[in-house]
């Protein structure tokens, strides 16, 4: 039997795993990461280059979720409050389907730290701004990433 004062801290962790566990894989469809996330709050489409944006709220996190081609190429997981860094290798783990590897990037003292992750199929990079309140961590598919510096490589030879 559960002690009752144990009671809240079981439900508060078994509620923290359940929110990490559900986000959402890179190659995702949009209607497979709604199963994760909920309906959109927000959604841009773009028929010159093929991408979709699309903005979800859960588990006290925001989601920028962008898809290539109907596949989820990129995710921006946002907070108001800094995101631990065993939570951001979580989240990056979760997202790209890989363990991530650590590089600390670029840290000015009060202003804003930079940590880059890296796997075979992806790259994020988690941002604190404490000044202003923002804490993001962006995961790209390396895949993705190729296709856009194709892409620059074009136009800056036009």
């Amino acid at each position: 039997m559960i002690a009752p004062a144990m009671r809240p801290l079981i439900l508060i962790a078994a509620f923290s795993l359940l929110s990490l566990s559900a986000h959402a894989r890179l190659g995702e469809t949009p209607a497979e990461i709604a199963k994760r996330y909920g309906t959109p709050v927000g959604t841009l489409h773009t028929s010159e280059t093929n991408t979709s944006w699309y903005l979800y709220k859960h588990a006290g996190y925001r989601f920028n979720v962008y898809f290539w081609s109907g596949r989820s190429v990129q995710e921006d997981v946002s907070s108001e409050t800094d995101i631990d860094s065993g939570t951001v290798k979580n989240l990056f783990k979760t997202i790209s389907g890989k363990e991530p590897t650590t590089v600390k990037i670029d840290n000015i003292k009060g202003v804003s730290t930079q940590t880059r992750y890296t796997a075979d199929t992806a790259i994020g990079t988690y941002s604190s701004f404490p000044r202003l309140g923002v804490y993001t961590l962006t995961v790209f598919s390396r895949d993705y990433l190729q296709h856009i510096r194709k892409v620059d490589g074009a136009e800056k030879k036009d």
